[in-house]
């Protein structure tokens, strides 16, 4: 492994605590995409994603870095996980909301199998 390979795996309660920081944090399923460090605790936090509990429903989420947008393969694999994982844990509907700032952010929805949902605005996932 090179050390600009970007690793996918579940966050930490402390990364959350750190990347969502607030009184008002919702409930948080999360995954962090990392750049390994040369020595053990020097990996750099690139990519944060996942499903948030908020007002009712569950909410797919991702903030990526300039750095983590290198790793178009790697964000792909993470999406369809984070998917997998709500199909796995039960969860009937997901929403997500396609940045306008990110001109590939609809397409990338829509091949996770979330469809534009006029009622609420937002794009959904159904299980």
């Amino acid at each position: 492994m090179t050390s600009s390979e970007v690793v996918v795996r579940r966050a930490t309660p402390a990364e959350i605590a750190a990347l969502a920081p607030g009184d008002d944090r919702p409930t948080m399923k999360a995954w962090v995409g990392v750049i390994p460090g040369a020595s053990p605790g020097t990996e750099r936090i690139v990519g944060f994603g996942g499903l948030a509990f908020r007002q009712g429903r569950w909410i797919a989420f991702c903030e990526l870095s300039d750095e983590a947008r290198r790793h178009k393969r790697a964000i792909v694999r993470a999406g369809r996980d984070v998917m997998d994982a709500a199909r796995r844990d039960g969860h009937c509907f997901v929403y997500a909301q396609a940045d306008a700032d990110e001109p590939m952010a609809r397409r990338w929805l829509e091949s996770l199998g979330f469809q534009p949902d006029n009622k609420t605005g937002l794009y959904r996932w159904q299980a």
